[in-house]
């Protein structure tokens, strides 16, 4: 049975509450880790339109970096000129796609989030400008990766519900932003500390998504589905953003990952080394190894890439080893 824990471990609950234009707010937490804290009931839908990648294995092709360009028309939305000027054109892209309440929504949570900040550790970020830039933006010029993915992760049978997990979430970023702007996606938020995972779900409920499930557990113990989890080889897509160096995330995230389903990490400008170093780490897995796209997001120290790997075999039981392993001695 699930009981809150926000009385007990935070103190902005009833601030955040009384904000949210009175919304009762029905999200609750597990007090023991590792149970999933679902928001409500999901909804399911099989529309996709965007162009697939083509069929996975020996076949599988992805398109060229070119291919994810779209038009770059200037928006109106809650973000200001200045949030615009900052996001690169395809984020602006993506953001134009999307419809005025989503906007709306992302906007909303911007505010939540930061206001929230203030007494917890959520994000370095502190402004809303930046939030714009660094959340949004790189939130949003993933999403044709992610939307390319799915849709060839779900050739087989187009009318399941795609289910997706983001893997170390923190704040909910990039996760409430891909479940915002694709409602059709069960949207699975992991992170190791509940009281994230309580934000995560508040925020949740507060916007009205019902395609967000906040999970309080190590990605180990929910990649061997110890402590009751049931998430081994569940998600069509599992990504992870400043989460760990590739040799790591492997064995975090691909056992997360169905057969047929995709790893998208998110890396710097430069990840070639990183990723030949966990070459091994990536086969062990059931993994192989597809391409590095460009992203066309500004991060500090420059452009993005995202690494797009095909769990093209189960992962063997003996993976991921207990927790904790994966960081101190990666494969």
């Amino acid at each position: 049975m699930y009981r809150s824990t926000y009385a007990r471990t935070t103190a902005w609950v009833p601030a955040l509450r009384g904000r949210l234009h009175g919304d009762k707010l029905s999200q609750t937490t597990t007090k023991k880790q590792g149970r999933p804290q679902p928001c409500s009931q999901l909804k399911t839908s099989a529309a996709f339109s965007q162009q697939a990648w083509g069929r996975p294995k020996s076949n599988f092709q992805i398109q060229s970096e070119g291919s994810f360009r779209l038009s770059t028309r200037k928006v109106a939305t809650a973000a200001t000129a200045d949030d615009e000027a900052k996001m690169s054109s395809r984020s602006l892209a993506m953001l134009d796609s999307l419809s005025a309440t989503q906007k709306q929504q992302i906007d909303r949570f911007l505010d939540i989030l930061l206001d929230v900040n203030k007494g917890m550790n959520l994000t370095a970020i502190r402004d809303k400008q930046e939030a714009y830039t660094r959340h949004v933006g790189d939130s949003l010029a993933l999403l044709p990766i992610l939307d390319a993915s799915v849709q060839t992760a779900i050739l087989k049978d187009p009318s399941q519900t795609p289910k997706i997990m983001d893997v170390g979430s923190g704040g909910g970023i990039p996760g409430i932003i891909l479940a915002i702007s694709r409602p059709e996606w069960q949207v699975t938020l992991l992170d190791t500390l509940g009281k994230r995972i309580d934000f995560v779900n508040e925020a949740a409920a507060a916007l009205g998504l019902t395609n967000v499930v906040g999970l309080w557990a190590r990605a180990e113990d929910a990649g061997k589905n110890l402590n009751g989890l049931k998430q081994r080889e569940v998600y069509h897509v599992v990504t992870a953003r400043a989460v760990a160096e590739m040799r790591v995330l492997a064995e975090l995230c691909l056992p997360l990952a169905r057969v047929d389903g995709f790893l998208v990490a998110y890396k710097g400008a430069n990840p070639d080394e990183e990723i030949a170093a966990a070459s091994m780490a990536i086969t062990s897995m059931g993994g192989t190894l597809l391409r590095v796209v460009p992203v066309d997001s500004e991060a500090p120290g420059g452009s993005r890439t995202a690494v797009v790997i095909h769990k093209s075999a189960p992962t063997p039981s003996m993976y991921p080893r207990r927790a904790g392993l994966p960081n101190k001695r990666p494969l």
